[in-house]
């Protein structure tokens, strides 16, 4: 009988952690989180891929990871889809946390857009001079221009 027992726990104790060992990396890495989150960002699903940014954001420590930064970015861009009360937040947080990233003339150019949705267009003519006009493309520049000279006619700025 002890010698069954003792096979017995021999066996589950080689099951259970042959089981366990099953689990492919993309379990334990933050990047599969990530992709998943861009994955729902371009179906334009922003509050699932808003939740999968912000638990990248938490699993990753290190402020200066790429895939944080970016997860930051897509997170804040997600709270101004979804109407959220802190999307200004976020995005004035990401602008100053890393002005040298290349996704800040984005941001700008976003926080610009969310003040004129909001109708406050001091606030809209001072982000939108932050723009460069250089990052947008076509599409993107056509409602640059637009909305900047809305909000300079509704300053009564000619």
């Amino acid at each position: 009988m002890k010698k069954y027992l003792f096979s017995l726990i021999i066996l589950i104790s080689y099951t259970s952690g042959f089981l366990y060992s099953q689990k492919t990396l993309i379990y334990h890495e933050p990047q599969s989180e990530y992709q998943k989150g861009l994955d729902l960002f371009n179906k334009e699903k922003y509050n699932p891929a808003k939740e999968c940014f912000d638990k990248t954001i938490d699993v990753i420590t290190d402020l200066q990871s790429e895939i944080r930064i970016s997860s930051e970015y897509y997170a804040a861009i997600c709270a101004i889809e979804l109407f959220h009360n802190d999307a200004e937040y976020l995005l004035n947080k990401f602008i100053i946390s890393h002005p040298d990233n290349s996704k800040v003339e984005l941001a700008n150019f976003q926080l610009a857009k969310l003040y004129y949705r909001q109708q406050k267009y001091l606030k809209a003519e001072k982000a939108f001079e932050d723009v460069d006009v250089y990052d947008l493309n076509t599409e993107e520049l056509s409602e640059y221009y637009f909305k900047s000279g809305y909000s300079f006619f509704m300053l009564k700025k000619y």
